[in-house]
């Protein structure tokens, strides 16, 4: 008799961290990466040695079983873990391992098979930064006082910068880093100067802690050339505000060929706008721009006001050293005497794809916000070395980017945050469903066991069977429905016949 049904079996065997294994290649890639072969669990009477790839799997499934990751290892579902938390931080901590890189390699694995799935060719990368809290860090190493721009005030803590890659449906996270603010001139310390270690430099833990004094704009030359590097395909480069100086698009545009897609901010930085000729007839800033506009204005009811072409040539620089944008003004709905201004590097493109294009950066801060709610970043772990601190991060970007991968594979229509609340509560009811399986399957063997004994008299085992059954099947009935979604048996399939019930009574 099967008790758990074909819905049970599937809650019995989930589990993100093998689906990850077997989809992703994650073993192959955390050799790739240089991540420790082994875990060792060591006590007074044995030793246990586990696999990267186990500790990889047990990782990434520990955001479903508690709050943090020291909760996951003290919860009653840690037998799911295959170490203990000593071990799994161990694994976590270690400097020779690039967690940066395993956050690369899966989400290339993971878009190589999405992009087949779609024939939309005009895949972009995008980029953002968000700042990461720790309020209570006292000798946390590293950490910074950073200005965090939701706030409008400094904060503990680090930023996050993440670089991802989209198709206009789904959004993988490709390379993330901590950066830490310049506290060189600043007269108050968010905590006390940390004391030299001793590592090596051409380690990877060497690597980070370099990076995370370098500027976001150097940080995302480097990330952009990774990209490019491992293969990823992209018509265009996405980005808000913050990143849409004249400086980087003029590295973007000239020396690499990459058109940026971005919004403009509207402060007192100048723009040129030309006459037929090419020559400049105007220089101002925006809003001014934008109000002597207003006869060239759309009057439709879209919320594209018009666009035009012009070009930046901020600062001491001269014109003709500048970079031709166009821009587009929208309407803003909020504020009916505010705009917003979208600019592109590609001049051919037409405003409404300009805006279209530019709606899809809206995946990564949905991606931070499913990461900090769900996955861990930020809030997972606690630990004061800097090691312990990107691994997590990266670990966090590695989740949502299987989950997101799982989604878009078997088309699922949940957003991600409903998808990761069942997954929450599967995995945290799995020890559970596993002790009741354990003993149901006992249970039914216990009649042929007591045959095997004597025990039964003889011809009286297919009776006994009947009523092991019949009780199963009360007990069945009595129980809530959270119980019986879990272990949901069909009745019919234990159901007498009417003298099986004369011979029982």
């Amino acid at each position: 008799m099967h008790i758990v049904s074909a819905k049970g079996r599937e809650l019995l065997q989930f589990n993100p961290g093998k689906f990850a294994k077997e989809a992703l290649n994650l073993n192959w890639n955390a050799y790739r990466c240089r991540l420790p072969k082994s875990g060792s669990i060591s006590s007074k009477y044995k030793s246990q040695t586990i696999s990267a790839g186990e500790m990889l799997s047990g990782v990434i499934n520990s955001c479903l079983l508690g709050n943090n990751f020291s909760q996951s290892c003290s919860s009653f579902a840690s037998t799911l873990l295959p170490a203990k938390k000593s071990a799994m931080y161990e694994f976590m901590s270690s400097p020779k391992a690039n967690w940066n890189r395993m956050t690369m390699l899966t989400a290339w694995k993971a878009h190589k098979q999405i992009a087949s799935l779609t024939n939309h060719k005009e895949h972009c990368l995008i980029i953002d930064d968000s700042v990461l809290e720790h309020s209570g860090a006292k000798r946390m190493e590293n950490v910074t006082r950073t200005y965090d721009h939701n706030l409008g005030s400094t904060v503990k803590g680090f930023t996050c910068l993440q670089l991802g890659w989209t198709d206009g449906r789904s959004c993988f996270t490709i390379d993330s880093k901590l950066v830490a603010s310049d506290e060189s001139k600043a007269k108050s310390k968010a905590c006390p100067k940390q004391k030299n270690k001793c590592f090596d430099h051409r380690l990877h833990g060497g690597v980070i802690r370099n990076e995370a004094y370098i500027s976001k704009t150097e940080l995302l030359k480097q990330m952009i050339l990774n990209a490019q590097r491992q293969g990823f395909d992209f018509s265009y480069v996405l980005m808000d505000s913050w990143f849409t100086y004249e400086v980087l698009l003029k590295w973007f545009k000239n020396q690499r060929n990459i058109d940026i897609i971005g919004m403009l901010k509207i402060d007192r930085r100048k723009y040129h706008r030309k006459d037929r000729l090419g020559r400049s007839v105007c220089c101002a800033p925006l809003d001014e721009l934008w109000r002597s506009f207003k006869h060239k204005r759309i009057k439709d009811n879209s919320s594209i006001a018009g666009c035009e072409i012009v070009r930046a040539c901020t600062g001491k620089g001269k014109f003709e050293n500048g970079i031709n944008l166009k821009i587009v003004y929208l309407r803003s709905y909020s504020d009916p005497n505010k705009i917003l201004v979208l600019s592109s590097t590609d001049l051919k493109l037409s405003p409404e794809k300009i805006v279209r294009m530019y709606a899809c950066r809206w995946m990564i801060e949905t991606g931070f916000f499913y990461q900090k709610e769900f996955f861990g970043l930020g809030k997972e772990t606690r630990s004061v070395d800097f090691d312990n601190q990107n691994s997590f991060m990266c670990l966090s970007a590695l989740r949502a980017t299987i989950q997101e991968f799982h989604r878009r594979l078997h088309r699922d229509v949940r957003t991600m945050g409903e998808i990761a609340r069942n997954c929450q509560e599967t995995m945290r009811i799995i020890p559970l469903a596993e002790a009741v399986k354990e003993l149901f399957d006992r249970l039914i063997e216990f009649p042929d066991k007591l045959d095997a004994k004597g025990c039964i008299v003889k011809g009286k085992l297919r009776t006994v069977k009947h009523m092991l059954k019949m009780l199963l099947c009360n007990w069945y009935h009595d129980m809530i429905d959270y119980v019986k979604a879990i272990f949901d048996f069909c009745p019919k399939q234990i159901q007498l016949s009417g003298s099986q019930k004369k011979v029982l009574t």
